[in-house]
């Protein structure tokens, strides 16, 4: 498949099965900018299926006063991503968070960059928390030389 499918949260629970640890991601992406584009990319290595939300024009028009890309578009852009494997385009009017699209989606992660601190959330139990609270990043192992170990970095502790 060249580009990634452009699907609802129907079809997302029917291939449930099959999607392994799902990491959900989201933005406007109006436009997709580099940044949008890293904040992708990186979230493909918290599990093995990307979905990423892409949030309808009415949050855009609240945001900013008016899209620059109406949705349809923006989830055609998005689509070309090489890390993406769903898009679901996600609209609710008066509505600016993006918790009732985890609640849907139900991501192991969920992955957020750019204009806010970046931050990966899991998801426990597979259900996104009623606060849609925020949890850190899995640390990962430190790879150390066998050639010289004693000149490896100290690994970080925990404040």
């Amino acid at each position: 498949m060249l580009y990634a499918p452009i699907v609802t949260f129907d079809e997302i629970d029917r291939l449930r099965p099959t999607l392994g640890k799902i990491v959900g991601t989201s933005g406007g992406f109006d436009p997709l900018h580099p940044g949008h584009a890293t904040c992708i990319v990186e979230s493909k290595k918290y599990g093995d299926t990307l979905v990423v939300i892409v949030n309808g024009d009415a949050f855009l028009r609240t945001k900013k006063g008016k899209p620059f890309q109406d949705l349809a578009t923006r989830c055609r852009i998005v689509s070309c991503l090489r890390a993406v494997d769903y898009v679901v385009p996600f609209e609710i009017e008066n509505d600016q968070t993006v918790c009732e699209a985890l609640r849907r989606l139900r991501p192991h992660y969920f992955t957020k960059g750019g204009d806010r601190s970046r931050t990966m959330r899991k998801m426990r139990g597979n259900r996104s928390p009623r606060s849609c609270g925020r949890t850190r990043a899995p640390r990962r192992k430190r790879r150390q030389s066998n050639r010289n170990a004693k000149s490896a970095a100290p690994s970080r502790t925990r404040r």
